[in-house]
């Protein structure tokens, strides 16, 4: 589950990426669950290609109706009931225009609002929230269809660990 107002980042810089001259691609399996408009996913990349600062390039929500908790996607999701264009279990992303040729960071970034999160309310007929926040496993970064970077999630960590305090906080 997740809490209240909370920010967990997943960060790494790629310098593997330099040599790519047709194609980098992104790929990585998802589930996640979420208040649906208040609580959000999102893949951002920073490069020099993006003047350096950071730019969303996919944002993951509950999908519903407005006024309701939404429903959640599992990792096998890959066809409707989820309407189409919602991202579903397995996400592919052309981050070519953000890395080809160039270092680059990539963020997994989940953000939640003040309220109704599973820290209110463990599991609703919609399952929301339930196993909540966004969950990642198998990140593959392919360069001009090569595989130069394979995360998952179980055989070792790849990500660099830092602990920041976020801004306003003690």
């Amino acid at each position: 589950g997740y809490g209240n107002d909370w920010m967990q980042i997943l960060e790494r810089h790629f310098d593997e990426t330099v040599s790519a001259t047709t194609s980098v691609v992104l790929e990585f399996d998802q589930r996640y669950a979420m208040e649906l408009d208040y609580d959000y996913g999102y893949v951002d990349v920073r490069s020099s290609a993006t003047g350096d600062v950071w730019v969303t390039i996919e944002t993951m929500n509950n999908y519903g109706f407005t006024g309701t908790p939404g429903k959640s996607v599992d990792w096998d999701a890959t066809s409707p009931p989820v309407p189409p264009g919602h991202p579903l279990g397995h996400i592919t992303l052309d981050v070519s225009a953000e890395a080809l040729g160039v270092e680059f960071d990539l963020r997994f970034r989940f953000e939640s609002d003040g309220a109704y999160s599973s820290q209110d309310q463990w599991d609703n007929s919609t399952h929301s929230v339930l196993d909540g926040a966004w969950q990642l496993d198998n990140i593959t970064l392919l360069d001009d269809a090569v595989q130069i970077f394979y995360d998952d999630a179980d055989s070792g960590d790849q990500w660099p660990h830092a602990t920041v305090i976020a801004a306003g906080h003690a």
